[in-house]
């Protein structure tokens, strides 16, 4: 967490007052530390500064509100589940797009061929100096062998 976040949550009220060394230099105790490292995986998770400072307030009332601390974690850990389902049904969509694309690519590459082969094919007959009868009659044979 950078010194400029840390001095934000203290302004807000979601530190207590920082203690200070002779040098003016914030001095964290090990509960300050505690807190800091809730606050982070809090956030981490996405939680709203509001529900932050709700869940600061009733850490400070102690036992007395520990089932509404419950209550606020399970209810925001309901928000990130919802949010982990999500984010598989984007994956599983990113998944498909995926697939589709290399199709496409397939397909494109076998239009290719296909247009290859029929520009050969014009090629040759404008090439051959057959009659148009006979060359049909050849193309039919062909057709026929391929069969």
């Amino acid at each position: 967490m950078s010194a400029y976040t840390l001095r934000y949550y203290e302004q807000e009220g979601l530190l207590n007052p920082i203690g200070r060394d002779a040098g003016g230099r914030r001095r964290y105790t090990s509960d300050d530390m505690v807190w800091i490292a809730l606050l982070i995986l809090l956030r981490d998770t996405e939680m709203p500064l509001a529900q932050i400072r709700v869940f600061e307030t009733l850490m400070q009332q102690g036992a007395d509100a520990s089932l509404q601390r419950r209550t606020l974690i399970e209810a925001h850990r309901a928000q990130v589940d919802a949010l982990c389902e999500s984010l598989t049904m984007i994956d599983q969509k990113l998944a498909m797009m995926r697939r589709l694309e290399r199709n496409l690519e397939e397909l494109d590459g076998w239009r290719e061929n296909c247009l290859n082969m029929l520009q050969k094919r014009s090629a040759d007959r404008a090439q051959s100096t057959m009659p148009a009868a006979e060359v049909g009659a050849k193309e039919r044979m062909k057709m026929l062998r391929r069969r």
